[in-house]
């Protein structure tokens, strides 16, 4: 594994290890049982959205999330893609807003989705390599953090035990949407597979360890692992500052695009991501649940069609190539 390996690695890991994950509420949402067929079935969805998308790219050339859209989808695509990344991006600064309300004490107001979006502002400011940069610093310390917390936390068997193949299928989906603007990237720079396999992985692991962690009781709390955890002090620090730089990596991987969708028509990147910051920050008023429940199925559904868009083209494109070849036989 080189040094482009670990950085996809970190860079995809930002995109999916947000908010939700670190908390443990998008864990309690969609693996409620706890069961090794729920671990499954994410692991084996999301590795072959990866393995298809990276396939896609190397065939296209396509590296960026507009090429690969524009390779594989209709047009309108995008700007669907767009609003999905505006909507996570909300997503990540309404979170931001409830860790500092709950932290804090501060008033209903979107302190936290301010403090978080002058923090983006300063890291685009040195483009693709300062989110790079800035992944590999928190990207390692929140991950020590849910493995340190799994461990001190005991296991849990109160939880349901009926299982729900479409909960981890839809995240998977979901968590493909939200990686594709950082899957061509980590292709561009690799030669096999090893990025999205590593990535399907480590987040497998997690998922069973927190998901395993997770009373009855906790999943009712905004943020059920933090709330397990909040006795131990200095573990609870940890976890608020994981938590907190798990908002930005996420948010960040959602801004980077749509930057660079709306540069395109303003050709001003500055305006262009303090307009998309502004926007973010006054819907994220909305809540954190309301999103989390009722745009996760239609993001994922996105995600499936792209995923059979690509698919589709892979095969006829080597069907092509296969007839072309017997036609040369031929002659």
């Amino acid at each position: 594994m080189n040094k482009h390996d670990l950085n996809g690695i970190t860079l995809l890991c930002g995109a999916v290890i947000g908010a939700g994950f670190v908390g443990g509420k998008e864990i309690a949402l969609f693996f409620p049982s706890s069961s090794v067929t729920e671990y499954l079935i994410f692991a084996v969805v999301f590795a072959i959205c990866c393995t298809v998308v990276t396939a896609r790219c190397r065939q296209t050339g396509a590296y960026t999330m507009t090429d690969i859209l524009n390779a594989d989808t209709p047009s309108f695509t995008r700007w669907l893609f767009a609003a999905c990344y505006l909507v996570s991006l909300t997503t990540m600064l309404a979170a931001a807003n409830d860790c500092f309300e709950m932290f804090t004490g501060a008033l209903d107001l979107p302190v936290g989705a301010v403090v978080t979006c002058f923090v983006c502002v300063a890291i685009m400011r040195f483009g693709e390599k300062g989110i790079q940069k800035f992944s590999n610093l928190a990207v390692p310390f929140i991950v020590v953090f849910l493995l340190v917390a799994v461990t001190v936390l005991p296991p849990q068997t109160d939880r349901v035990t009926v299982t729900r193949p479409d909960k981890p299928l839809v995240y998977a989906l979901f968590n493909f949407v939200m990686c594709l603007a950082v899957l061509g990237s980590c292709t561009r720079n690799t030669k096999g597979y090893t990025v999205g396999i590593a990535v399907t992985f480590l987040v497998t692991l997690l998922i069973a360890f927190i998901s395993s962690r997770l009373s009855a009781l906790s999943c009712t709390q905004p943020l059920p692992l933090l709330w397990m955890i909040s006795d131990n002090g200095l573990l609870s620090i940890w976890g608020t500052v994981s938590l907190y730089l798990a908002i930005i990596t996420s948010a960040l991987a959602n801004l980077y695009p749509l930057c660079q969708e709306l540069t395109a028509l303003t050709h001003d990147g500055n305006f262009s991501t303090m307009a998309i910051l502004c926007v973010a920050a006054i819907l994220s008023v909305g809540g954190y649940d309301a999103i989390v429940r009722y745009c996760y199925p239609f993001i994922a559904l996105l995600g499936l069609f792209v995923l059979i868009c690509c698919g589709i083209k892979l095969t006829v494109k080597k069907t092509v190539r296969n007839k072309n070849a017997d036609c040369k036989k031929q002659f």
